[in-house]
């Protein structure tokens, strides 16, 4: 029986391969078509077997592709420089300064950024009024000192108003600067504050603000100051403004300042040494 099979098997091979005898009668139909299917798929097995790198090269090709098509469609890197940037800073800054005068009215800095805003922005009647509620509010603080030379100023130099509008910036400069003398306004407030180095610094720093030849005169001023009748809060008012550029000090003139308020508060760490890299960085920008 085995002998049998085998020789069916070799007689339909030869049968299908087109060699042997020809007599296709030894098989039946059904048999042959499976020998025909196993044929198609070993031709196929064997094909395949034979054209890997050119499938291999169609899936990177694609693989490339969707990874480039991906790539397109991710969002830019995030720039936190370009997020903090903005066309309109005056304006995104009103908006903000709007909420702190309705929340915080009586909050003195309040009414000083507004003056600042505005007299950036050139609102004469704005700069008025934020000067009369913080004179209001804080009738003793330093900011005003200077904002009322810098509206004097204003008003002097680049003032166009006409009308009702000019008669009310009259009698309110009347009253802020009397006989519009804004060098014996100075002097006066100098005298009324002398013992107060905040007072004393705003008015320098008014000083230097009309007559720019003077600002070495008036650092002079400051950095001469004696310390030790002052608290520990207007040092650091004043420190604090030096470092922002006030009278425009050199790192020296800062150690120095930052020396002379050490010996009078030497616990205090607000008055520790000027950092090596914060001196090379002022010596670069110089």
């Amino acid at each position: 029986k085995q002998w049998y099979q085998r020789r069916v098997a070799i007689t339909a091979g030869e049968a299908i391969n087109g060699h042997g005898t020809g007599n296709h009668d030894q098989i039946s139909e059904k048999e042959r078509k499976k020998l025909e299917s196993k044929r198609r798929k070993a031709a196929a097995k064997k094909k395949q077997n034979q054209d890997p790198p050119k499938n291999d090269q169609k899936n990177k090709n694609t693989s490339g592709g969707a990874n480039q098509n991906e790539n397109e469609n991710l969002p830019p890197p995030i720039n936190g420089d370009e997020l903090a940037k903005t066309e309109h800073p005056l304006d995104e800054a009103i908006s903000f300064l709007d909420h702190l005068r309705y929340l915080s009215p009586d909050f003195a800095p309040t009414h000083n950024y507004a003056f600042q805003i505005y007299h950036r922005k050139g609102k004469l009647l704005l700069m008025i009024q934020s000067v009369l509620r913080a004179l209001q509010h804080h009738p003793d603080d330093p900011a005003v000192l200077l904002h009322i030379p810098q509206l004097h100023t204003y008003v002097k130099t680049k003032s166009e108003v006409s009308g009702v509008a000019k008669e009310i910036v009259d009698a309110k400069m009347s009253e802020l600067v009397p006989n519009g003398n804004i060098d014996q306004w100075i002097s006066s407030q100098q005298h009324r504050h002398s013992r107060s180095l905040t007072h004393t610094f705003m008015l320098s720093c008014a000083r230097a603000y009309l007559y720019p030849e003077t600002v070495e005169e008036e650092r002079k001023r400051i950095l001469n100051f004696d310390t030790t009748s002052s608290d520990l809060k207007s040092c650091i008012y004043v420190l604090e403004h030096l470092r922002a550029g006030k009278l425009s000090p050199s790192m020296p003139d800062i150690e120095t300042f930052i020396a002379c308020c050490r010996e009078t508060y030497p616990q205090s760490t607000a008055f520790s040494p000027v950092p090596p890299e914060e001196r090379s960085r002022d010596q670069v920008n110089s």
